[in-house]
């Protein structure tokens, strides 16, 4: 049995955009060394200028193969591939996951904490999508991410 915890779509890719591009900070990381770089010279924006949130989907959108998107904004349909054999719920329905599998492989596992691997800030990216979500970005998320809003609203219905 597969299973998988899906996260609503808009939260998920503001949170990758604050996580790993706005708010990142490690100078030795792939998204420091590789992706910043990528998109300040796609938008011609200097070494210390972030990429606004709409550059950052624009600069995603502009990349012809999708599979080559960083695990933490790809489209959660392609990561998975065919959820015709996925158990899935939504991260609201958690709990109901952690039971299922708990009956299924006869154990008593928990969901890790946040901070199990250490102290973690909290972007509460959920709280802040009137912040980020303009027109634009709305449109080109809708656009980049149909399929993944198509399948939370499923779970969640």
């Amino acid at each position: 049995m597969t299973m998988a915890v899906i996260r609503e779509p808009k939260s998920r890719v503001l949170s990758a955009y604050l996580d790993k591009i706005l708010l990142h900070s490690n100078p030795q990381s792939k998204f420091s060394r590789r992706v910043l770089p990528s998109i300040q010279k796609a938008f011609g924006l200097r070494n210390d200028q972030r990429p606004s949130f709409e550059q950052f989907l624009q600069w995603n959108q502009s990349q012809t193969d999708i599979r080559q998107w960083n695990p933490h904004w790809r489209p959660m349909v392609h990561l998975l591939g065919s959820t015709n054999h996925l158990k899935l719920w939504t991260m609201k329905q958690i709990n109901s996951a952690i039971q299922v599998a708990n009956k299924k492989f006869d154990c008593d596992l928990t969901f890790p904490q946040k901070d199990a691997l250490g102290p973690r800030p909290t972007n509460n990216s959920q709280l802040r999508l009137d912040q980020f979500y303009g027109h634009q970005e709305k449109r080109l998320v809708e656009e980049m991410y149909a399929a993944d809003i198509t399948l939370h609203a499923a779970l969640e219905a």
